[in-house]
Formats: C-alpha cells, sequence, structure tokens
C-alpha cells in the first residue's frame, strides 16, 4: 500500500526542535520554572539547557531556569537528578507529577 504525507505548511520545524527538552517531543508547549539552590546554581549556569531558557540569578546564589519544553515526564527525571538542590515552581501538573513520584519513592524505601 503507498502512502503519502502532507507536510503542515504551519509546522516549523525549528521552533518545533528548539522546545525539545532533550529527546522527548511532547505536543503542547509547556513554560517551566525551576529555582535551583546555590550549591546546584553552577551546575545549571554552566549551559544552555533549551534556545528558551531564562536565568533570573538570586542574590542568595540560587538561580530560578525559565524555559520552554514539551515533555513533563523527560523534565521529571531532569529535575529528580538535582534532589533537594531543585523545586519546580511551574507548572503545578509538574509540581503534582514530582511530589506524587517523591511519595511514592519514600513509600518504596520505607518498606522493610
Amino acid at each position: 500500500m503507498k502512502e503519502s504525507f502532507v507536510r503542515d505548511p504551519q509546522f516549523d520545524a525549528k521552533k518545533h526542535l528548539e522546545q525539545i527538552f532533550q529527546v522527548e517531543a511532547g505536543r503542547e508547549a509547556i513554560e517551566v520554572a525551576i529555582w535551583f539552590d546555590a550549591p546546584t546554581a553552577p551546575y545549571i549556569r554552566e549551559r544552555t539547557w533549551n534556545p528558551t531558557q531564562q536565568l533570573e540569578e538570586h542574590g542568595d546564589g540560587a538561580v530560578t531556569l525559565r524555559m520552554t519544553i514539551r515533555s513533563l515526564a523527560e523534565m521529571k527525571r531532569w529535575v529528580l537528578g538535582y534532589g533537594k538542590g531543585a523545586k519546580v515552581l511551574a507548572p503545578e501538573e509538574l509540581v503534582a507529577i514530582l511530589s506524587t513520584e517523591l511519595a511514592d519513592m519514600v513509600q518504596h524505601y520505607s518498606q522493610k
């Protein structure tokens, strides 16, 4: 069977790829804001994580990273890698995902 594909003339590949955080691409653009404490902040400052990123410096050495992404699952795993050095400020959906994941992890490690 021969199939054809019609490219959406409104699709902008460059813009789409800019909103992919690492490898996963979802459908909707999602604005995220993540606060990093002073000991963790240098790791965030040292590279460009996403072309849309903006860094907000805080007087205590902490930093807030804001960017547009397309995958909350990927962002969840990335934030968890920074442990207590990171706190998601937005969106609420990602805060809820992380809260559930952390509660499940506590439960997992509390079982003997």
